[in-house]
């Protein structure tokens, strides 16, 4: 691929490529390992191949562009920013906790790579009381599942008992992610609305749809009407839906649109449940928001922002 000649410790490319990988007479080409290194000697010079492969991809990280989030309008007497805007910098601001699923920033969006039992990425920095939250989701198949938490505990405490007596199949000891579910509230997203087979619930109820407070009774068959739910649009794959979630003391309210369409509310919810969704003056352990990787289930996320008065 070239030569290479190495002066007082110093790598020095040759003609075929530059100092970070790129072919001289190709634009957007580069060579990352050791194969840039061909006469070095008999061992392969693994560590200085991985080195300068990091290098590039550094170079690369900070040179090629990548989509940011629009700036964010104004609003009189509130504050708004975002929780995540695209960047590494933001991303940075979040903590992965749970099981084999994960996240991954590509392309300016937090995509879930879900396998294994579910995964939480949540917000570190703040946790929030009142607010309006904004994000933008997209799905890849018809059976992706994922969801938005928020006003949960602190998944790194130690669960109270009565977080711990919600968790009646004992999910918390092998899997902190799930302090999320029974201690605050998530909005679904699953088109299919896939019940529980471990309790032989049936498939298709609104309390388990996207655009409802997830497992809050919505008057599907001989359940009450806990929460006001109207399904919103039909999601489909690969396409840009925007979610506004707004929480305001003990009332949820949950409205849902595809990109650039106007908001429709899917869901108004009035939490009667003193232990769950505390309200971060109540507790300042509670008040967290994240997002929910599930098996199988590739979701992408972008354009977070927050509102608060």
């Amino acid at each position: 691929m070239g030569t290479t000649h190495h002066e007082a410790g110093t790598l020095r490319m040759g003609t075929v490529t530059n100092d970070v990988g790129r072919f001289n007479d190709v634009v957007n080409a580069y060579v990352a390992g050791p194969a840039l290194f061909p006469t070095v000697g008999s061992p392969n010079p693994m560590l200085t191949g991985v080195a300068v492969a990091r290098r590039t991809a550094d170079h690369l990280l900070s040179t090629l562009p990548h989509p940011v989030a629009p700036a964010l309008p104004s609003t009189s007497g509130a504050t708004r920013k975002y929780l995540f805007d695209g960047t590494s910098n933001t991303f940075d601001r979040w903590r992965r906790m749970g099981g084999g699923t994960t996240f991954t920033l590509l392309d300016g969006q937090i995509v879930t790579l879900g396998r294994g039992d579910f995964s939480l990425l949540y917000y570190t920095l703040e946790t929030f009381e009142n607010f309006v939250l904004r994000l933008k989701f997209m799905v890849s198949n018809v059976n992706d599942n994922s969801g938005v938490f928020v006003r949960f505990r602190d998944p790194l405490l130690r669960p109270t008992p009565e977080i711990l007596a919600r968790d009646t199949f004992h999910n918390i000891p092998s899997n902190k992610a799930w302090t999320a579910v029974y201690s605050g509230f998530e909005v679904q997203i699953d088109d299919q609305a896939r019940g529980d087979s471990r309790i032989n619930e049936p498939d298709g109820l609104n309390k388990n749809r996207t655009g409802a407070i997830y497992k809050i009774p919505a008057g599907d068959a001989a359940e009450p009407k806990t929460q006001e739910y109207v399904r919103g649009p039909i999601i489909q794959p690969w396409q840009w839906y925007q979610y506004e979630i707004a929480v305001q003391n003990n009332e949820y309210t949950v409205k849902l649109a595809p990109e650039g369409g106007t908001l429709v509310q899917t869901t108004r919810f009035k939490n009667l449940d003193s232990g769950r969704g505390i309200p971060r003056s109540q507790d300042p352990t509670y008040g967290y928001v994240g997002l929910q990787s599930y098996s199988g289930s590739r979701v992408a996320f972008r354009e977070m922002s927050i509102e608060t008065r």
